[in-house]
């Protein structure tokens, strides 16, 4: 279809109501099951600035990564190396390291270069996902700059046996199995979940480094990955829970040259061990948490094109105390501590490093239900011994009708130079021991509507927001070697629209719509000293003006179709905003159908991507794939 064609849809989707996607109570009845409460700092964090992705898009995209997710369902900017690459976010301007990833309640960004890869992590590892929008660091610490990611397990106490296998099959040799058993009675609940899934990604695509654009099959970019998920909770007394968590995965991918190498064959192999434990008692006046984390993760990569074998290892340990004291039912204060200790090895690093961090903060709340809502915060921070300036965050909410409310939030944000910028050693580069930390102020305001009859639900939400920050990290020459200095300023403005609304026509059809609309400015107003004066208040690289996305729904009875359209607007690629990445549009179909017969069920669903078969691009000369498609069945016991 032509390219107009495709925007046309997109318009008549943006102008019409947003739904939530997932099917109504009448076409799945569900066993009614106790849900563990949220944890403290998750109660402390959420506003009406969250973005809470419903039960349905988790089912929707469980085979799939929490990229390919992100990308089609928020207003995260997603940037991908290539079919089997690195795939970094952006929240709000900032880049992967300004975005913290918490699984948990636990930051499991990688300490060497402070990213978390989405692609690498499957959607049915986690049963919810919240997206704060906005600096949080006074709560979350380092990174949490453009916002966080929040991935939680959650227990499901009386909820019975039950069971479920889902088998899958697409395009370019993609197989996905997965596995998920548990039980829960009023004390006592477990889960254990398997995965492994493998993908060839030996797809065609449209070389634009060679002359005439010849058609050329991907090679060298197989993915294969494969885990556990193992949780036990158990309720010690009706006050009393304590929880543990095991997470094991392992990647091996090989990692495809760009468009403009003939030849690559490098190799990647990712191990992670992730471990925690939690105890928590809730009383009417004072509740009080305790949890410790243990993560272990090891990168091997391997190039034989340039005789090259390198380890990098890490170890973090992370505990956290938190009281959470209700002076009346309008106040309340929070105090915790937190400590984080790593340990890094790397053959790029001289040393096994090591860094220890302290925090405490202290949140105080003053809730008038149905009306305001204001939380402050203030964190203080040591690491090695060495004290941090002090961080802080003010929200505040109000209700001006009782449909109508409005939002704001301040905070001063920090992130902490990584294991990578600090210590790094190799042929071409060297890190800077010397860095300080990066520091900023941001703040946001948004105006909040929600409205719900009999058969229409609308609920929307537009923030205007605003971001400084000082002492970026960049790398740069110096003399035959790169190294990171503190040189850059930023500055960040832009607008984020969400919509949602299902409108039920009987009771066995309704009609769904979601739509995302973000307008990102993103500024460098202060250079390195090596660049030249071109690149000054040009818009940062691969950060998009304008993206959005948005889904239509239908369903009847136990039928459900969606169609899902992306755009990403134009993407520079150089400082100078001298080259730059068309915009594009991409439409995806899904179809799901459940059938149950008392306590068994069958979900068969497919999956057809870029429908339209778009030419683009996320990363300069790394293709995409063309149509492609996805099928699978789930048996359920409930």
């Amino acid at each position: 279809m032509p390219y107009f064609k495709q925007l046309l849809i997109w318009i008549v989707i943006l102008t019409g109501y947003r739904a939530y996607a997932q099917l109504p109570d009448s076409i799945i009845v569900l066993k009614q099951v106790e849900i563990r409460a949220s944890r403290i700092l998750e109660k402390q964090s959420s506003t009406r600035s969250t973005q809470k992705i419903d039960t349905f898009t988790l089912k929707t995209y469980s085979t799939n990564s929490i990229n390919e997710l992100l990308s089609k369902s928020t207003n995260i900017t997603i940037n991908q190396y290539g079919a089997s690459g690195l795939s970094s976010v952006s929240m709000r301007g900032g880049n992967a390291n300004h975005t913290a990833v918490l699984w948990n309640g636990f930051n499991i960004q990688d300490p060497l270069n402070g990213e978390f890869n989405l692609a690498l992590s499957t959607v049915n590892i986690i049963d919810e996902m919240s997206i704060n929008y906005g600096g949080n660091s006074a709560l979350y610490g380092s990174g949490a700059v453009g916002g966080s990611i929040e991935l939680s397990n959650k227990a499901l106490y009386n909820s019975g046996f039950k069971a479920s296998i889902s088998q899958s099959i697409g395009s370019f040799g993609k197989l996905s199995t997965m596995g998920k058993i548990s039980y829960g009675n009023e004390k006592l609940f477990i889960r254990t979940r398997l995965f492994r899934s493998s993908i060839k990604n030996d797809f065609e695509y449209k070389n634009f480094a060679k002359n005439g654009f010849p058609m050329d099959t991907l090679k060298n970019s197989a993915i294969e990955q494969y885990g556990l998920l193992q949780e036990v909770n158990y309720k010690i007394t009706k006050k009393q829970e304590i929880s543990a968590q095991i997470w094991l995965q392992n990647n091996e991918r090989e990692l495809a040259p760009n468009m403009t190498v003939t030849n690559g064959y490098a190799k990647q192999y990712d191990k992670s061990y992730r471990m925690a434990t939690t105890w928590n008692r809730k009383s009417q006046k004072l509740d009080l948490e305790v949890k410790n984390g243990a993560f272990y993760s090891q990168i091997q990569y391997i190039s034989p094109d340039i005789n090259l074998d390198v380890i990098h290892t890490s170890f973090n340990n992370i505990t956290d105390a938190i009281a959470n004291y209700k002076f009346t039912k309008k106040h309340s204060t929070l105090f915790g501590i937190n400590n984080n200790y790593v340990q890094a090895e790397s053959d790029n690093f001289n040393n096994i490093e090591k860094l220890n961090k302290t925090a405490f903060f202290l949140s105080y709340k003053f809730d008038l239900k149905n009306k305001i809502l204001l939380t402050s915060n203030v964190r203080s921070e040591t690491v090695n011994s060495d004290f941090k300036p002090l961080t802080y965050g003010l929200k505040f909410e109000y209700i001006i009708l009782k449909k109508l409310s409005i939002n704001t939030n301040i905070s001063k944000n920090y992130r902490t130079p990584n294991f990578n910028d600090l210590y790094w050693i190799g042929a071409y580069a060297k890190g800077n021991p010397d860095l300080e930390d990066e520091e900023g102020m941001s703040a946001d305001l948004g105006l909040n509507y929600e409205i719900a009859f009999d058969k229409l639900s609308i609920n929307t939400n537009i923030t205007g927001y605003y971001s400084q920050f000082n002492n970026l990290i960049h790398w740069q020459p110096q003399g035959n070697f790169w190294t990171p200095e503190n040189k850059k300023l930023v500055k960040t403005k832009g607008i984020e629209f969400r919509l949602q609304s299902a409108y039920g026509i009987t009771k066995n059809i309704s009609l769904f719509l979601n739509a995302n609309y973000t307008y990102t400015d993103s500024k460098l107003k202060e250079k390195a000293d090596n660049e030249s004066d071109n690149v000054l208040n040009k818009q940062l690289i691969y950060i998009p003006y304008y993206q959005a996305n948005g889904l239509l729904g239908f369903s009847y009875k136990k039928l459900r179709a969606d169609i899902i359209l992306k755009y990403v607007g134009q993407r520079y690629t150089t400082a100078d905003n001298n080259n730059w990445l068309d915009k594009y549009i991409t439409t995806d179909l899904n179809i799901s159908y459940i059938y149950n017969y008392k306590d068994f069920g069958i979900n068969g669903f497919i999956k057809i991507n870029n429908i339209f078969n778009t030419e683009y691009m996320v990363r300069e000369w790394y293709p995409t794939p063309l149509i492609n498609y996805e099928i699978g069945l789930k048996f359920m016991y409930n």
